[in-house]
């Protein structure tokens, strides 16, 4: 069938994007890309549905090479991704050569996005960034340059936080005060 034929042709696609990824020596840019790709080729099949897609924050933030920013580019305000992070707790991942194991969060910074949201007391909150104003005390925050924390992936790290502006980079927060 013809739908048939397009999945087999895809496939085919996705095991070129791998050895180009593999090949490259800059590997991370162009997975990046094929992922966003192949969200499009998926939503470009299924018109008038929608999709999650859950990958790390800094694959999904609206920022060049990454895949948000081609989302962005090619769904405009119908591409809303949501960041992750939270203030305390553990995580799974995989240390440099080893197996995965539980591995401690470093505590947020009182500066940092997830310090000030822990402030606020709440366990768990949704945060729309999209809504920050900078002469607003109570959001201004969201627009500054500041610590952020969600940076966790695949491999253990020992420190979680990189200077971001996550109003320039993410529309929605997800924040969980303590995760395990």
């Amino acid at each position: 069938s013809a739908s048939g034929a397009a999945w087999i042709v895809q496939n085919a696609r996705l095991l070129d994007q791998w050895a180009g990824m593999t090949a490259s020596a800059n590997g991370s840019v162009h997975r990046d890309r094929c992922m966003a790709l192949n969200a499009q080729w998926i939503l470009d099949r299924n018109p008038g549905q929608r999709m999650v897609i859950w990958a790390h924050n800094w694959h999904v933030r609206d920022e060049r090479p990454f895949m948000g920013f081609h989302l962005r580019k090619a769904l405009g305000k119908d591409y809303l991704n949501l960041a992750f992070c939270s203030a305390r707790g553990e995580y799974f991942a995989m240390p440099p050569g080893k197996r995965n194991s539980v591995h401690s969060l470093t505590e947020a910074p009182e500066d940092s996005f997830e310090g000030i949201l822990d402030r606020c007391g709440t366990p768990r909150m949704v945060v729309d960034i999209r809504q920050a104003d900078s002469e607003d005390p109570g959001s201004a925050f969201l627009t500054e340059t500041r610590p952020f924390g969600g940076v966790i992936g695949a491999i253990a790290m020992d420190s979680h936080y990189m200077v971001t502006r996550l109003r320039k980079h993410f529309d929605l927060v997800f924040f969980v005060r303590e995760t395990t």
